[in-house]
């Protein structure tokens, strides 16, 4: 590791510019806000910017993958990339299981379940008619997990949650299926940056400690 004037490593050197650019930037807006500024919080400014300081320039920037190793991670773990059941669903949420069984009864007379949902869903997709696009099985709370058993056009019975009392009605669904090498790219991206940081990392701390004279923060290591 190469030293610089004054006995710091470059490392330190980015390090300290991090803490301080972090710092000024939310004493700033701190007091542009009118909030006091405890000890505790800059000492989490300064913690939050040497790791991510330490992260990109010892970690981060020394690593590259290609397309190529992306697309032989997607094919030696092709099991790893399904979709799960998907269906779309319009939404109302009302405060009142009564409110709740007067609009279950109007749709059942053939009222508008769009229209509804503008007029009463404290939801906010209630605005747009109650779409909420598709989610995914075991991606929801579990209390919705039976709206999946709905075939299409169907409206749900009563299900209570904490935030509310909710109808649904299943406008469409999708099979579960396998995810393309396209959709995969981002996650696998993910999952392999961050095996090739903890290895640097670990290659990194084992050489320093091997050239210096440490104290080492547990608390500090476990943020990265």
């Amino acid at each position: 590791m190469r030293y610089v004037r004054g006995g710091f490593t470059l490392v330190e050197v980015l390090v300290a510019s991090a803490i301080l650019a972090t710092t000024a930037a939310a004493v700033t807006s701190t007091l542009m806000a009118g909030q006091m500024l405890t000890y505790e919080a800059l000492h989490n400014q300064r913690a939050t910017a040497l790791t991510e300081a330490l992260t990109e320039e010892i970690l981060t920037s020394k690593i590259q993958i290609s397309e190529k190793d992306l697309l032989e991670y997607f094919k030696r773990h092709k099991e790893e990339f399904q979709k799960g059941e998907q269906v779309r669903t319009l939404h109302i949420m009302v405060e009142s299981e009564d409110e709740a069984r007067r609009i279950l009864k109007m749709i059942r007379k053939g009222k508008s379940f769009s229209e509804l949902a503008k007029d009463h869903s404290l939801s906010p997709e209630g605005k747009t008619g109650g779409d909420m696009g598709y989610f995914e099985t075991g991606h929801m709370p579990k209390e919705f997990e039976d709206v999946f058993k709905l075939k299409i056009n169907k409206v749900s019975d009563i299900i209570r949650t904490p935030y509310g009392v909710h109808v649904f009605k299943v406008i469409d669904k999708k099979p579960e299926r396998k995810m393309s090498f396209e959709e995969s790219k981002k996650q696998i991206h993910a999952k392999l940056l961050r095996e090739a940081q903890e290895l640097a990392f670990q290659q990194w701390l084992e050489e320093i400690k091997q050239k210096s004279k440490i104290i080492i923060k547990n608390e500090v290591l476990e943020k990265i």
